[in-house]
């Protein structure tokens, strides 16, 4: 479920919010997907709900970048996607392969803004560790 950002959030951070929902008997709203992560930032902005920031790649493309909160672990996650003309995702960029999976996509980028902690207390975070 993709949306704007509610009102209590700081629009300086996050442009748009989104919350991952799977079925297994029944509805489960728990945890992160980064495949449903990657599309959000581009769904949000082909559908108008937020505008991208417009930032240049090391290779001079122009990219998108969406600052997204996902619900289900209060994370922020910044998302950076190729972009056309117009300010929407551009589909058609370069496609890029990842080892073990086969053929090739788009490329989206993905930056997990301080992710330890979302759902163990900072179990991993206490320091002298």
């Amino acid at each position: 479920m993709v949306g704007p950002p509610s009102p209590s959030l700081p629009e300086e951070e996050f442009n748009t919010e989104y919350t991952f929902a799977h079925k297994e008997g029944k509805i489960i709203i728990f945890g992160i997907f980064s495949d449903l992560s990657s599309v959000a930032g581009a769904f949000a902005v082909a559908e108008r709900i937020c505008r991208p920031h417009q930032v240049t790649s090391p290779t001079e493309e122009a990219l998108g970048l969406v600052r997204l909160l996902n619900t289900n672990t209060d994370k922020l996650i910044h998302t950076a996607f190729s972009l056309g003309p117009n300010l929407m995702p551009k589909h058609d960029s370069k496609e890029v392969g990842f080892s073990g999976i086969p053929g090739k996509a788009w490329q989206i980028m993905l930056d997990f803004i301080n992710p330890g902690g979302a759902k163990t207390a900072g179990f991993l975070l206490r320091e002298g560790l």
